[in-house]
């Protein structure tokens, strides 16, 4: 799962040049991993299947320490694998506790805007100064039939480039 990643990372890091899924440049794609960062929403490792309420449980519980990695980070695209519905119903939950929001100096956690089913926009100026790149995929480990890592790499890349289109990430 690692050289995906790394794979996916390097490609990203070339977006807008039209990246091609090839492992022959591994050095590449190992460089391209000191400018990423992956976050698992659990904060901790599990087995081969994961029980969706206790992720969401512990993305809430570690919901501080997410938002202190994201402003220290400051990425301009997010990839959910598979949890991207526990991170928006979060968003929007803690926005109708303002009074959460204040504990932790934000106005409000900000907005999403679905760009299509796949792709969205992060608008959270009180965390970053500018929006933030959104991509819902499943997760790499994920065994589905016909969905190779090229094909996985593939399809991220598409969306990666769906969102580079927009002015509002590149700027």
């Amino acid at each position: 799962m690692w050289r995906l990643l790394a794979c996916c990372s390097g490609g990203f890091h070339s977006i807008d040049q039209k990246p091609r899924y090839e492992w022959k440049d591994s050095n590449k794609c190992r460089q391209a991993l000191k400018y990423s960062s992956y976050m698992n929403l659990k904060r901790f490792g599990a087995g081969t299947i994961s029980n969706m309420s206790l992720v969401g449980l512990h993305a809430g519980l570690f919901w501080p320490l997410m938002m202190a990695d994201i402003k220290e980070l400051k990425p301009n695209i997010i990839v959910f694998c598979g949890t991207f519905t526990i991170f928006e119903e979060l968003i929007r939950c803690l926005n109708k506790l303002p009074d959460y929001s204040k504990k932790f100096g934000y106005k409000s956690f900000g907005k999403i805007e679905e760009i299509d089913n796949d792709i969205g926009i992060w608008k959270c100026n009180n965390i970053i100064q500018r929006p933030i790149g959104l991509i819902k995929m499943m997760h790499p480990a994920t065994r589905k039939k016909g969905v190779t890592h090229k094909v996985y790499f593939e399809d991220l890349m598409k969306l990666g480039g769906k969102l580079w289109e927009n002015k509002q990430i590149r700027d």
